[in-house]
């Protein structure tokens, strides 16, 4: 007696779909569409995720955060002049 899977083998039941569906003949797309479909989801994301760096950075700021963003930039600019009063300037 035969194993039952190579009667399914046989059978032709596990052929793989791309075997059958090569055997259709389907329009070719023209290269404007294939690229369309290709690129237009990755320049969609790019741009939803150039949108949010924008105004998540710049617009959406509570005022504790632009107080705090303050303090730092006055401190960094402390250490910079004392930097360059110690090394001189350009070094």
């Amino acid at each position: 007696m035969k194993s039952s899977f190579a009667l399914i083998g046989l059978a032709g039941l596990c052929t793989p779909w791309t075997v059958l569906a090569a055997g259709r003949s389907e329009p070719e797309e023209s290269w404007i569409v294939t690229a369309l479909v290709n690129w237009v989801p990755m320049l969609i994301l790019v741009g939803v995720w150039v949108y949010y760096m924008r105004h998540g950075l710049l617009g959406f700021q509570t005022p504790r955060q632009r107080e705090h963003m303050e303090r730092v930039e006055t401190l960094l600019d402390r250490i910079a002049k004392a930097l360059e009063g110690k090394h001189g300037p350009g070094r």
